[in-house]
């Protein structure tokens, strides 16, 4: 005598995709947002480079870095690899930063007669992923000054739609080269930056950056060309 097997009844099938549907909405922007996460932490990591870079540098040549000398994200690349403490493009770039170059420049600097100048690859991309604080003595409070943050940071501390992940994400490198992930800068007296000189709370990164210091940076939301407004 024959067996039937029963098979799923449209009921039964209508459900199990249901089911399906629900876990994939719950699961795949879980999934999505540690992906995020990852991409951001490993950018954030990267870019320490930068800030132990000039660290070194402050350490080595005793003085801080000139504003007037200093006058693109180019030049500064430059000076870092002319004194070995720099060798690669990467700590500049996201590889999520919809602005960034595909494929990320190889040479940071090339030689030209006894000078060291930005590569012309370097130099042609369209934007940078982050910002850098130009003209910050060793000498002030470094565990707070802001060196290195994550393009599309504006003065009122959250990060602009022209950020490298858009609104409400970035990051913020120190002098000490201690880094954090932030969602803002914050707001009185929860804001995580402090005023240069007074070292009261404040929101806006340029309060936290010395007079003498020149933000250089590239790109939609950069920065660039401001003023530390602390001193």
């Amino acid at each position: 005598m024959k067996k039937h097997h029963a098979g799923f009844t449209l009921v039964e099938l209508l459900t199990v995709i249901a089911i399906i549907g629900i876990l994939a909405a719950i699961i795949i922007p879980a999934v999505s947002g540690a992906m995020r996460k990852a991409q951001q932490m490993a950018a954030m990591t990267n870019a320490t480079g930068i800030a132990d870079a000039h660290q070194a540098y402050l350490t080595d040549r005793g003085r801080a870095l000139s504003a007037d000398q200093i006058k693109s994200v180019g030049d500064f690349a430059a000076l870092m690899v002319r004194y070995g403490y720099l060798e690669s493009a990467s700590p500049f770039f996201a590889v999520d930063d919809p602005l960034a170059p595909d494929p990320i420049p190889v040479s940071l600097a090339i030689k030209s007669g006894d000078a060291w100048e930005p590569s012309p690859q370097f130099s042609a991309c369209d934007a940078y992923s982050v910002d850098l604080a130009i003209g910050v003595s060793g000498q002030g409070p470094m565990s707070t000054t802001p060196i290195v943050w994550s393009r599309g940071l504006t003065s009122d501390g959250e990060w602009s739609d022209d950020g490298v992940w858009g609104k409400g994400s970035g990051f913020v490198i120190y002098g000490d080269g201690h880094a954090e992930l932030l969602d803002s800068i914050g707001k009185g007296d929860e804001s995580r930056l402090l005023h240069y000189e007074n070292r009261t709370p404040t929101s806006n990164v340029l309060e936290a950056l010395p007079g003498s210091a020149k933000v250089r940076g590239k790109g939609a939301g950069s920065l660039d060309g401001q003023s530390g407004s602390g001193s």
